[in-house]
């Protein structure tokens, strides 16, 4: 990743009651502090929320499985031994195209309404598929699907951490796998 030893990630970022929501995408876990991982996960514990989206360097390729980070997101990631290579490991990710579909839970949460309930299943099914994404190792117990792919491949999984939520979202950009 060209520039990424001079990335910075504000120390300031991670101050109690800074930000309400938490989105890491694409970026892997050495671009932030350790202690910063450490204090964003206690973040989510008292209150705070996570999404953290797919990508290259996103869930266990990113090296996220064996950050603090990994207690609070609802899925196990898949870890692999050549983090941040030059060739990609293509068996951490669905590269095919992906029909995410809510499911009967996901329906009724709050964060996949695209309209009111007798359109919001018409709506979902118009949208174009999504162009792959990361595979998860394993939900976690207590995990909700929101969405998944036609083949059930979760997609968008939820949790209640503590006193906040944290969200895995699979999926990726072709350009990335």
């Amino acid at each position: 990743l060209p520039g990424l030893q001079t990335a910075t990630v504000e120390p300031t970022w991670f101050e109690p009651g800074k930000y309400d929501v938490y989105i890491i995408g694409g970026v892997p876990a050495r671009a932030f502090d350790p202690a910063g991982l450490k204090r964003l996960a206690q973040l989510i514990q008292q209150g705070a929320g996570l999404l953290m989206t797919g990508g290259t360097y996103s869930f266990g390729p990113g090296g996220y499985a064996a950050s603090p980070l990994s207690d609070v997101l609802p899925i196990e990631m898949l870890a692999t031994e050549t983090q941040f290579a030059e060739t990609i490991d293509v068996g951490l990710y669905h590269a095919q195209t992906l029909g995410m579909r809510p499911t009967d839970r996901g329906l009724m949460h709050y964060v996949m309404r695209l309209d009111e309930p007798s359109k919001n299943l018409d709506r979902w099914q118009a949208l174009p598929d999504l162009n792959g994404g990361n595979r998860f190792a394993a939900l976690k117990p207590g995990a909700q699907v929101l969405a998944q792919s036609e083949d059930q491949v979760p997609l968008l999984v939820a949790q209640d951490v503590g006193k906040g939520r944290a969200m895995a979202f699979a999926e990726i950009g072709r350009a990335h796998v």
